[in-house]
């Protein structure tokens, strides 16, 4: 039998949760366990117990930690559109920015490349290749008048019944 992996308590997990958030924000070991009252020991032995758990819950805190100063990048690259001189700043905001641009295209990147392939689309028959160029070849109002006709077609026979394909304007597939 497969060992199991362990899973944290759910008090557990909330200290991990707010230790990677912490870990995200660029605190160390030794801060991290002071503020969540753990040994930096304690920090590590959940970091190497629950690996998988771990690399999620600090990654998405790293995340949002990133969209966090993202966004407070932008609050003062609009600020500085007015000062002109402090172009420091300004280029330390663009960095943080283009950062982020780059890190959206890579996570629609790994979305597209993630999706399954669409399959390819069968050919048509020459029945359906004809049908379709027929109708291309119609006024639109003719088509719409066609369309409607046979809706009401529809609508009029029960449902048990098909309606006479000689009666309506699409023809009936060769048999």
């Amino acid at each position: 039998m497969p060992p199991t992996t362990p899973t944290p308590t759910g008090s557990q997990l909330a200290l991990m949760k707010e230790a990677a958030d912490l870990r995200a924000q660029g605190n160390s070991w030794q801060a991290i366990a002071n503020r969540i009252g753990r040994t930096e020991r304690c920090l590590r032995y959940w970091r190497d117990v629950y690996p998988r758990l771990w690399r999620r819950l600090l990654r998405a805190a790293e995340e949002d930690t990133f969209q966090h100063v993202s966004g407070m990048a932008i609050n003062i690259l609009s600020n500085l559109l007015i000062d002109k001189e402090d172009t420091h700043r300004a280029q330390n905001c663009q960095f943080l920015i283009a950062k982020r641009r780059e890190q959206l295209l890579a996570e629609k990147r790994l979305r597209h490349k993630a999706s399954p392939p669409k399959p390819p689309a069968a050919e048509l028959d020459d029945y359906w290749s004809e049908s379709i160029a027929e109708a291309a070849a119609k006024p639109p109002e003719q088509l719409e008048k066609e369309i409607i006709d046979y809706a009401a077609l529809l609508q009029a026979n029960p449902a048990d019944q098909s309606p006479d394909p000689a009666a309506s304007a699409c023809p009936a597939p060769p048999g």
